[in-house]
């Protein structure tokens, strides 16, 4: 899939053809652009100018449908043609100007005399299922660009209403109207009828510029034109312009500035319209934003009745396991003393125990040392009372 991707280098618009894999993602396709305009500027670097890795910003994609730039968010917004602008951050060393997008080109490193030895530069580091192929190599590269997709967006500030022409603001136009030289004039003019690009101008296109630019009938329009198609072919080559110019000083002056200033009327109507769509974008974020501050809002309540609902269940199973701590506590101080007379009463039975054992044995010694005196004492004749025992 061939793309073409647009980014500021050193305060020029550099426009180049990029052929990469349908199947990358967004985020693979921003380090391959990142890589190319990297080797594109380290290329095109002025001497002693100081260099800083390219990065991106801001990635648009041009919308043919809407005709107009908007933020690339996932790879099924891209096909084959289209056009991307590739936003850096602002810094003391680079800031974005307001230039027209050149035409797309192959990148210049491919045109490098170290290009075949040193190998394809933005390949280098990367995964390859990221790139399809050199643009180089692609046989219907320039072609491709003629897509409408590419068209719309690269005609988008047409002069003129209904019209093929596209308006490419010159070295005339950038130089300042009032500064620029007859031939740049000339150029900037020539260029802006040549619709076509065949490097001449048909008598309809001729006619039909200047009836935009100036009040001159018909007539002596078609009088203009054969005044300027001096090898009377039905088309003027920009030699023969430049002789018109030089003829005519006053009608190419004024042509030349009404072009001018219908650029900047139309350059200013974009502008708005842009800032309008911006500013439509703008507002529809914030209230996304408000929206997505609202819902974290109310998860924020429901979040901290959970976390008051948490210390209240906290505190109660706080107060449950100290009602149980001091429960145990006395369980624990009643067993123990519970205990203790259990073992007074114990020591106290074993002792009557004891006591009883005791006394039995005193009956019995007390039982057989009478028995042993009755005996006695009959053996010798002694009355001895009865006892009853």
């Amino acid at each position: 899939m061939l793309l073409a991707v647009c980014a500021d280098l050193y305060a020029d618009k550099v426009n180049l053809e990029l052929s990469v894999n349908p199947a990358a993602t967004v985020q693979e396709l921003r380090s391959l652009i990142c890589r190319v305009m990297d080797a594109e500027a380290e290329l095109l670097r002025p001497p002693n100018y100081q260099r800083t890795p390219f990065d991106i910003h801001r990635l648009q994609i041009f919308n043919d449908q809407v005709l107009k730039w908007v933020d690339l968010v996932n790879n099924e917004q891209l096909h084959d043609g289209v056009q991307l602008y590739a936003f850096q951050p602002q810094t003391q060393w680079h800031t974005d100007v307001q230039k027209d997008l050149p035409p797309p080109r192959p990148p210049t490193w491919e045109q490098h005399p170290n290009h075949q030895s040193d190998g394809n530069i933005h390949q280098k580091g990367l995964p390859q299922h990221l790139v399809s192929g050199s643009s180089a190599t692609h046989p219907s590269a320039r072609a491709q660009w003629q897509h409408p997709n590419v068209t719309a967006q690269v005609h988008m500030a047409s002069m003129h209403t209904g019209s093929k022409s596209s308006v490419r603001r010159g070295t005339a136009y950038e130089t300042g109207r009032d500064g620029a030289t007859e031939e740049e004039k000339v150029s900037y003019l020539f260029d802006e009828m040549d619709v076509e690009g065949r490097g001449a101008l048909s008598a309809p296109d001729f006619i039909h510029w200047l009836r935009e630019l100036i009040d001159v009938n018909d007539s002596n329009l078609q009088l203009l034109f054969d005044s300027a198609d001096v090898h009377r072919r039905g088309l003027i080559s920009k030699e023969e312009f430049r002789a018109f110019a030089k003829r005519f000083p006053n009608v190419s002056d004024i042509v030349f500035h009404r072009a001018a200033d219908r650029w900047d009327v139309c350059n200013r109507e974009l502008e708005s319209r842009a800032a309008q769509q911006q500013m439509a974008t703008n507002e529809n974020y914030g209230n996304d934003i408000t929206a997505e501050l609202e819902r974290l809002e109310q998860q924020k309540q429901k979040l901290l009745a959970q976390l008051s609902a948490l210390e209240a269940e906290s505190e109660e199973l706080t107060r449950t396991v100290q009602t149980n701590q001091d429960l145990n506590t006395s369980v624990r101080t009643r067993q123990s003393v519970m205990h203790l007379e259990e073992k007074a009463l114990m020591e106290k039975e074993i002792a009557m125990e004891r006591n009883r054992e005791a006394l039995r044995d005193s009956e019995m010694r007390f039982l057989e040392q009478s028995q042993r005196f009755d005996m006695a004492a009959a053996s010798l004749g002694s009355p001895r009372r009865s006892r009853q025992y």
